[in-house]
């Protein structure tokens, strides 16, 4: 049955990563995660994403463009 191909394919898949060693965390994506451990209710998220105006376009921090 499909459901049969499906599993099979993807044990196959894991199979060929399995002596891969992970990366290390991602710093950015860790900047993220302390800002969701962060109780604080005065805290602002700047670490992913795109920023946009109220009329949904793009917004370039000044720091970014220099």
């Amino acid at each position: 049955s499909p459901g049969r191909i499906t599993m099979t394919a993807a044990a196959v898949q894991v199979s060929r990563f399995e002596g891969v060693t992970m990366a290390p965390p991602d710093p950015i994506l860790g900047v993220s995660e302390a800002f969701k451990a962060d109780t604080s209710d005065a805290k602002l998220n700047l670490g992913v994403g795109a920023y946009r105006t109220e009329e949904l376009q793009p917004y370039v921090l000044d720091v970014v463009k220099k």
